[in-house]
């Protein structure tokens, strides 16, 4: 089954994500997608909501379905899926999640590995937050649910940039999170950032298009890069995530990269964690650039980049022992 792909839109309180929502759906490549909002009336789409229906499902001109949250997220997401699988809803081949301006998306990026249901029928897509320019710089500093939306995002979208330069909010978010793609906006319309789909989905590797971080630590939150320049044994990996996971768990808000395994050196894994959860291993048929190391990013706090590193090595080398031949 092909997994549909799930983007996460999350953001502080009016740091922009509605109306950056709502240039998303007037994208024609776009224009398929079912859109999942916190609370009903939390989003206006061109005025289309019916703020007194009793239905779930909405469906908006443009072919978008808007699925409106009354109680359990899971449950919201499965109907919604049910509904596209019966043809009651128009169809669409992607969703994307708004969450409330205070959320924070770990739990719905674990929701989605941990649901036997809904990780049969999709796939993690990508977590996108917004920044505020004239805001942004000091809702950082002073909220950590802001801090940790930054961090776990693989793009970042600086809005009002009318109103304000976007190099102090994009120096802050770097702090946070040196990874992301970082583009400005106004009104909701992206600059510099080519086709909006492209951007948005363009193939799901960690996406390192800027230079990896250096390990660093900034108000309680760390990020570092492992590379390896040697393949990985599959068991190593399988390990690896344990280790994580039973160790690190909350302090672990994410990890994401691409994996050199010895037994498939040409297909390249993808590894996504959050937590003490962690997303089935998706495989990319080729590399997507020409550098074939493994590359893990880390965001946590109080996580030590060595204790990772030993780790690491340890599993390789006591797979290794165990290996026939040895």
């Amino acid at each position: 089954m092909n997994r549909l792909p799930v983007h996460v839109l999350t953001g502080f309180l009016g740091s922009g994500k509605t109306t950056f929502l709502n240039q998303l759906l007037k994208d024609e490549a776009l224009e398929q997608s079912a859109v999942v909002v916190n609370e009903f009336g939390d989003i206006s789409i061109d005025h289309l909501l019916v703020e007194h229906s009793d239905d779930r499902l909405i469906e908006l001109p443009g072919g978008c379905v808007c699925c409106a949250v009354r109680g359990d997220l899971a449950e919201t997401l499965a109907a919604l899926l049910h509904a596209r699988e019966a043809g009651r809803c128009q169809a669409f081949d992607r969703i994307v999640i708004e969450t409330t301006g205070v959320a924070e998306p770990v739990p719905i990026v674990n929701l989605l590995a941990t649901d036997a249901f809904l990780s049969e029928r999709t796939r993690l897509g990508r977590v996108i937050a917004t920044v505020d320019a004239v805001n942004g710089p000091q809702t950082l500093s002073r909220y950590v649910s802001a801090r940790r939306q930054v961090a776990l995002a693989d793009r970042i979208v600086v809005s009002k940039t009318d109103l304000a330069p976007i190099a102090p909010a994009a120096a802050e978010v770097a702090r946070f999170n040196p990874t992301a793609s970082v583009v400005s906006a106004v009104s909701g319309r992206l600059a510099s950032a080519g086709r909006l789909v492209d951007w948005l989905e363009e193939q799901a590797s960690p996406g390192f298009s800027v230079p990896l971080p250096d390990s660093h630590d900034h108000q309680g939150i760390s990020t570092f890069t492992v590379v390896r320049e040697t393949p990985v044994p599959g068991a190593a990996l399988a390990l690896l995530i344990e280790v994580l996971a039973q160790h690190l768990g909350a302090r672990l808000l994410r990890v994401k990269g691409i994996v050199a395994l010895r037994e498939s050196p040409e297909s390249p894994a993808l590894l996504q964690g959050a937590q003490h959860v962690f997303h089935p291993i998706d495989f990319l048929p080729q590399w997507p650039d020409t550098d074939t190391r493994t590359r893990l990013v880390f965001i946590g706090e109080g996580i030590e980049q060595r204790w990772v590193e030993a780790v690491l090595d340890a599993l390789v080398w006591e797979v290794d022992q165990q290996s026939p031949g040895r």
